[in-house]
């Protein structure tokens, strides 16, 4: 059997500053993107993301089994760097 993977990034933010594990919600209104992606992973696909509201929100739009969001998920913190524009 084999198993394969699909990493998905989350929808996109409004931020212009770094991301780290601050909580910025995703900007989910492009639906039509939205469905094009769920046409590329298969109806049977297991869900996991991080525990950060933008990425379970995104995860929670898609089709599949939904598995309890994982901590150990996030993005790199960038610790004082975390809100700092580029």
């Amino acid at each position: 059997m084999t198993t394969t993977f699909h990493w998905v990034r989350h929808g996109p933010t409004h931020a212009k500053s770094f991301v780290g594990w601050r909580d910025v919600p995703a900007d989910l209104s492009d639906t039509a993107k939205l469905k094009r992606l769920q046409g590329l992973l298969p109806t049977t696909a297991i869900l996991v993301s991080s525990d950060l509201s933008r990425c379970s929100a995104t995860a929670d739009t898609l089709h599949g089994t939904r598995i309890a969001d994982d901590k150990r998920l996030r993005e790199f913190d960038f610790g004082d760097w975390d809100g700092v524009a580029f």
